[in-house]
Order: structure tokens, then sequence, then C-alpha cells
């Protein structure tokens, strides 16, 4: 049995880095979810950091979701 507690994704090319760590572990219907998960975009242009905590974990399968997207929203297309 493993647990997967980070995770880094290079983009040699484009000079782009993600990187993705996962704590504070919680065990349900005994497999280990992360409650915590920190990432981090960087590029030359840009660094992003996101935290992210999560609670109440299911894993009944779902049929459907609601999303919602902003009417704002302006696509970005990355090569």
């Amino acid at each position: 049995n493993f647990t997967l507690s980070k995770l880094t994704i290079q983009d040699n090319t484009n000079n782009r880095e993600m990187q993705m760590e996962f704590t504070d572990f919680t065990e349900v219907n005994n497999k280990d979810y992360p409650t915590e998960i920190e990432m981090s975009f960087n590029s030359p242009q840009n660094n992003v950091n996101l935290k992210l905590r999560m609670s109440g974990f299911s894993t009944e399968k779902t049929n459907s979701f609601s999303l919602r997207i902003p009417e704002k929203y302006q696509q970005i297309i990355v090569n």
C-alpha cells in the first residue's frame, strides 16, 4: 500500500513547473485521502500558490453535479 505525498510536473520547453503536496490524510473505506493539498504553478511570468482544505469525504458514486460559469468568464487557451 502506498500514499502519494508529492507530485511535480516540469515543462522544460517553456520553463514551467507545477507542484502538488498532499498532507493530513484521513481514511475513508480503507483508503487514505488528503485533507490538505498545496499547489504551486511557476513560470517566468507568473507564480500562483493555492492551498485547499477538504472535509466531508464520500466515496459514493455521483451521477451529476452543479457547475456555474460566470458570464464574465473569458477562456484562455494555452499552447
